[in-house]
């Protein structure tokens, strides 16, 4: 029901936005020619105002110095005109520039198609001296227009995703969660436990249901706690009889969705630079020993070192203080280290500020993980791992659309601010839903990595889940953070293409990882198991990689980032739930494999940095996919003989 539900909610808002962007557009459309027309008349009237000057002071316009930077000059303030032409008497061209209107996607036909142009003539003393002439292209118009419509599918595409996980968490809210604490008070009060009551809540006949046990159990203990203590003992044991000598506890239940849409707007405000942040990295004041590549790659790098050595110790930490209170500790800190990179002045500063986001996001995400995981405990924590990972990237998607589009429009300090923002209502839901026994502390759990000889005895007892640390689980990581995270955006940027241009591209490999994750770790949690997805997510990375390599136009690019994030979202559950089931759930194996997934991409960025330079795009590409393809195929090779092995059994 969840699912169809959300499909509805999803396909209704999608048109609706779709719909009403392409009116709008439409109506714009219409008054494009005389706006564009009357800024054509007004480019020539301050060109022929500037020249006319000098032709009445007598000097001719042939003698004009610097008559073509000044062309350049007037072209950089009206990205609108095209070319600007200065003729003499004769109709000879004295003076002229332009530019090439990029290519792009180009929307509607109503506008005109032939060159819009304006021509004033050049006068002194009643003689014609030449004229000037102002040109556009029709195609500029409709490309811009193009872009607007593609702005208008991003924020369709983000409305989508945030429609769906508030239909997640309505449901969960309304239905899910009510029903499971009637439920649990019909098991109890069946048993004779009248101990317990619940806030009621839900939908229809549920909460009145839930009301009617509440009262059961506190009409009983009302009328225990005026019955004697003897006789009070003497009803329980003959009776079978459990109730509370004052009012019943309330009974707190947690719920994997609890943490959904606090984490999911945590994910989006801290994911915001994700599109642009080597770009921003890049046009920063830097040290003049740090290339221009190494500064790109400065904040990304020292990102995923904060993850790396702040994931072995967060999930102990959440059991000791409680998930929901991390979760809360960590919000002010990172809402501090987004502002502070908006105001960066330096790559230096910028980093510093980012090492601090990512502690916060490190430690933010794994309370949020380690809620889930108590909250709903299934064979290997497949499904609440894959369902946390599916809103991280949902929030990402929409963080990474939302930043490029307002970076574009805003700038990057006005878009870091509006992040801030969103994380102290990502705190206020937290603090209102998280209220779950989940989030509580645990003291008496401990959670430590195994010691160095217990793991190379584990490594080495079982070589399948070497294979997958070394061979699936780092390249994954490696991957993301390699061509997503680096080369991509600094591709695209270095074909001219803008924050806006990164998002759209990089969107969808969140978008399709969203779309898939939590389908995949239910097929891991079920009978199908881990193996299949891994095996065909690990091929869909390598088809992915190899397209990027050979089709670079941001249209193709788009398609194989689609098809890596589908890739991805096929592994990350699945591998999640294999290593914890071949470790036979280890103490610490968790944050172990949490920790090789940073490594990964920490490699694997650093050696992109250091040679992209020198290797180029390609053969960085060429390079990762050097490194994803054997672990792949191995692990391909280790399943099949293990098949064949199975079926010679039977």
């Amino acid at each position: 029901m969840q699912l169809r539900l959300a499909l509805v909610v999803a396909a209704g808002v999608l048109a609706s936005v779709l719909v009403l962007g392409a009116l709008s557009l439409m109506a714009l459309e219409r008054s494009v020619e005389p706006e564009l027309s009357a800024r054509i008349q007004l480019v020539a009237s301050l060109m022929r105002g500037d020249l006319q000057q000098a032709l009445e002071l007598g000097v001719p316009l042939e003698g004009i110095t610097g008559l073509e930077q000044h062309i350049q000059t007037v072209l950089g303030r009206f990205a609108e005109i095209e070319r600007i032409v200065i003729l003499g008497p004769d109709g000879r061209v004295l003076a002229e520039s332009g530019r090439t209107v990029a290519p792009g996607l180009e929307w509607g036909r109503g506008v005109r198609t032939d060159p819009l142009s304006h021509s004033l003539p050049l006068i002194a003393d009643g003689t014609l001296l030449g004229q000037v002439r102002v040109e556009t292209a029709a195609r500029f118009m409709q490309t811009r227009l193009g872009e607007m419509f593609l702005d208008i599918l991003v924020l369709a595409l983000v409305a989508v995703v945030v429609a769906v996980m508030l239909v997640h968490v309505v449901v969960a809210g309304a239905v899910g969660k009510p029903l499971r604490r009637a439920l649990i008070l019909l098991g109890e009060q069946r048993d004779g436990r009248f101990v317990h009551r619940v806030s009621p809540g839900g939908i229809g006949g549920i909460e009145r249901v839930t009301r009617r046990f509440n009262d059961h159990a506190e009409d009983i203990a009302e009328r225990l706690a005026v019955v004697a203590p003897e006789a009070r003992e003497a009803l329980a044991s003959s009776s079978r009889l459990t109730a509370c000598h004052g009012r019943p506890a309330l009974l707190r239940l947690s719920d994997l969705n609890d943490a959904r849409l606090a984490l999911f707007l945590f994910s989006v405000a801290t994911e915001v630079s994700t599109a642009f942040m080597p770009l921003y990295a890049r046009s920063l004041a830097r040290p003049a020993w740090l290339s221009a590549e190494l500064a790109a790659s400065a904040p990304l790098l020292i990102y995923l070192l904060g993850l790396a050595v702040t994931v072995p110790f967060a999930g102990s930490l959440a059991a000791r203080i409680g998930a929901r209170r991390l979760f809360l500790i960590t919000l002010p800190t990172t809402a501090l280290a987004l502002v502070g990179m908006g105001i960066s002045q330096d790559v230096v500063t910028l980093t510093l500020w980012r090492l601090l986001l990512a502690v916060g996001y490190a430690l933010a995400v794994i309370a949020c993980q380690e809620y889930a995981l108590r909250a709903q405990p299934t064979r290997a924590g497949g499904e609440a791992l894959g369902v946390t990972m599916a809103v991280v990237l949902g929030g990402v998607f929409c963080g990474s659309a939302l930043g490029g589009l307002l970076a574009q429009r805003f700038g990057y300090l006005l878009t870091f601010v509006a992040a801030a923002l969103v994380l102290v209502l990502a705190g206020i839901l937290a603090g209102l839903m998280m209220r779950g026994a989940a989030g509580d502390a645990v003291p008496e759990r401990r959670v430590s990595s195994p010691g160095g000889a217990a793991t190379c005895q584990l490594l080495r007892r079982r070589p399948r889940l070497l294979l997958l640390l070394l061979g699936i689980v780092m390249p994954l990581n490696l991957t993301t953070a390699a061509v997503v995270w680096y080369l991509t955006p600094l591709f695209l940027a270095d074909q001219g293409g803008g924050p806006a241009l990164v998002a759209r591209v990089v969107m969808f490999y969140y978008l399709a990882a969203v779309l898939v994750g939590s389908v995949a770790s239910r097929v891991a949690d079920g009978d199908i198991g881990p193996g299949g997805p891994i095996i065909l997510g690990g091929i869909l990375s390598i088809i992915a990689l190899l397209g990027m390599t050979h089709w670079q136009a941001p249209a193709t690019l788009a398609l194989a980032m689609a098809t890596l994030g589908l890739g991805h979202a096929l592994l990350r559950g699945p591998l999640h739930a294999e290593v914890r089931a071949l470790s036979d759930k280890a103490p610490g194996m968790l944050a172990m494999l949490r920790l090789v997934d940073r490594l990964g991409a920490l490699v694997g960025l650093l050696v992109c940095a250091l040679w992209l330079e020198s290797l180029g795009h390609r053969a960085s590409l060429l390079l990762v996919l050097a490194t994803v393809a054997p672990g792949v195929v191995i692990y391909i090779v280790i399943g099949a003989s293990k098949g064949r092995v199975a079926r010679s059994e039977r």
